[in-house]
């Protein structure tokens, strides 16, 4: 269910979010090395997070994705701790994909994508500040880092 855009997030748990802080052990981040061409891992956003809450509903989609809020835990195991976060899940998951291989590299495609943008994008802002009349408040083209 997708909830109310002016829904508030609050600074701690509740009820409104999946809650993985127990799983601490089994929860980790991967990125999408272009460099290396291979998954490499990345710890949590926040130094000091010890846990992930998704929340339950989704606030946004698109035509292939949800969208959910998606927050790192304190060592509290209540307040929200470092930025905010998206968790974007696929509407057409393939019920063929059984393994966590098969799910990596469904997933790969969209980080390479990703990445390949912000590469890009890079390149145009570098060309973007070589132009007469613009400065700092010419807007500059970015993407979220994608991991897994």
């Amino acid at each position: 269910r997708r909830e109310a855009r002016s829904t508030a997030d609050g600074d701690e748990l509740s009820d409104d979010w999946f809650d993985y802080r127990r799983m601490r052990d089994n929860v980790s981040r991967l990125k999408w090395s272009l460099d290396e061409k291979r998954w490499v891992h990345a710890g949590f956003a926040h130094p000091q997070a010890r846990g992930v809450a998704m929340r339950k509903m989704y606030f946004g989609e698109g035509a292939e994705r949800l969208v959910r809020k998606f927050r790192e835990v304190a060592a509290d195991q209540t307040t929200f701790i470092g930025p905010r976060l998206v968790a974007k899940e696929t509407r057409f998951i393939d019920l063929r994909m059984r393994n966590e291989d098969d799910l990596q590299n469904f997933h790969r495609v969209f980080c390479e994508t990703q990445g390949k943008a912000q590469e890009l994008a890079d390149i145009f802002n570098s060309r973007l500040e070589t132009l007469p009349g613009v400065d700092h408040t010419v807007p500059r083209v970015t993407f979220l880092e994608c991991s897994v």
